[in-house]
């Protein structure tokens, strides 16, 4: 059951890979050509570990363009299975999660900072339940962070991604 579960996970991620790296391509053609700038942009990925994995993904909106400085939303969507022990009991869990998150984009010369916060709510459910584990249930709060793109020339390029 649980190996099913792992292929499943890695033949969606692949599936995703591709996808994006389509509409990534597809994109680049696009800004070449001249024409307008685009205001979408689709991102996803995932985490594969030996005790669990999860998929992610969203979308960047910005009205002015997302080659342009200014603001910019974060809609964030995820889910994920993972095992632990607790005692003697081996649990599964279970996470979904959503974040909705105003932000502000930075440009300078190749370097590309944005800054996000906003409503951030979870599902956690275990399997066999764990008493001991606070994160059971649905919870809301706040989620904030920030994206970072460098890219010194055509040929080379770096992202990175935090929040909490």
């Amino acid at each position: 059951m649980r190996a099913r579960a792992v292929a499943g996970i890695v033949v969606v991620c692949g599936t995703a890979a591709v996808v994006v790296c389509s509409w990534g391509s597809a994109f680049a053609q696009t800004q070449a050509s001249g024409a307008q700038p685009d205001h979408f942009l689709l991102f996803s990925g995932f985490d594969v570990w030996r005790n669990g994995g999860f998929l992610h993904g969203g979308v960047l909106w910005s009205p002015d363009g997302l080659d342009r400085e200014g603001f910019t939303f974060k809609l964030f969507s995820g889910g994920g299975m993972y095992r632990y022990r607790s005692g003697a009991t081996e649990i599964v869990g279970t996470q979904e999660i959503t974040a909705a998150m105003p932000g502000w984009r930075f440009k300078d010369d190749g370097l590309e900072v944005t800054v996000f916060a906003g409503a951030d709510l979870q599902h956690h459910h275990f399997r066999p339940a764990d008493p001991g584990n606070s994160l059971s249930g649905v919870h809301a709060g706040a989620r904030g962070g920030f994206d970072l793109w460098y890219q010194p020339n055509e040929m080379l390029m770096a992202t990175a991604s935090v929040s909490a």
